[in-house]
């Protein structure tokens, strides 16, 4: 969460860091989903974590759209 507060105001100039961040806090999601399918469900703070980081990837086309605005690659 500190990093995306970090990048929120130069968003359109980090779009690697970005992308990386999203797919990190993505795999953590599908290991929380792969230990709820093999441990069961967890307390409600955890699975509603699992669902953010789940839902990460929605933020890229914003992201996208972003940087091409400001005249920048998007990857």
């Amino acid at each position: 969460a500190a990093l995306f507060w970090f990048m929120i105001l130069r968003i359109d100039d980090l779009s690697s860091l970005f992308l990386i961040i999203v797919a990190v806090m993505f795999l953590g999601g599908l290991g929380r989903l792969l230990s709820m399918v093999h441990v069961g469900v967890p307390d409600a703070p955890i699975v509603a974590a699992m669902v953010l980081e789940l839902l990460m990837p929605v933020l890229i086309p914003w992201q996208s759209a972003v940087a091409r605005r400001a005249g920048r690659s998007a990857i």
